[in-house]
């Protein structure tokens, strides 16, 4: 029968490798889970918002520029974006503050609910206020675009302005039918074209 023989001795004892495999694989192990955990550490920082620029104006204005300026097609940032990104970021931080003043109202109102108090003890007053400093801050958003919305208007009014002529005058009456012009494709103007045509 033959004896096992090991793999090292020290001391003439038999010595197992079994604990060097042992420690080998834990620091192993170690690394690659410190890996990982290191690149989805690393991966959604990199995707998530700075803090210390949400907390600092300019920083964070800069970083809604970054974010808008991706999504246009490389037009150049003018005055009006500055002040539109300035007050979309006021209306966002109020329209925030707003809620948690309502949801710290209402857990207020809940735990209070047992000793017998009325809903005229909420801060209506200043939640109103604050959903009134929202609204002008709404309208004076909207104020930016007047120039545009103008522009979009007069650039609509004209388009509706040529169909409407060119169904109701086209250049060649005596290509659209006689009497039974259907009038959602071309209009009064043809039929009354086509009669005075076939009354002469």
């Amino acid at each position: 029968m033959k004896k096992k023989t090991c793999t090292g001795t020290r001391k003439g004892k038999c010595y197992m490798n079994f604990w060097q495999l042992v420690v080998d694989v834990t620091c192993c192990l170690f690394v690659v889970c410190s890996l990982y955990f290191l690149f989805q550490y690393l991966r959604t920082n990199i995707n998530k918002r700075c803090e210390t620029c949400t907390n600092r104006p300019a920083l964070k204005l800069k970083w809604d520029f970054l974010k808008n300026v991706k999504q246009r097609q490389g037009g150049p940032v003018t005055k009006l974006d500055v002040e539109r990104t300035k007050l979309t970021m006021e209306l966002k931080k109020d329209v925030e503050l707003w809620w948690k003043t309502i949801k710290a109202e209402l857990l207020k109102y809940k735990n209070t609910a047992n000793q017998i108090k009325s809903h005229e003890d909420m801060k209506r007053p200043m939640l109103r206020e604050q959903y009134m400093a929202l609204d002008i801050k709404m309208e004076n958003l909207a104020s930016l675009d007047e120039g545009w919305q103008k522009e979009i208007s007069k650039k609509s009014a004209k388009k509706v302005e040529k169909i409407i002529d060119k169904f109701q005058n086209p250049k060649r009456c005596d290509e659209f039918g006689q009497l039974y012009i259907k009038v959602e494709r071309c209009g009064f103007g043809c039929i009354m074209h086509d009669l005075t045509n076939k009354l002469n």
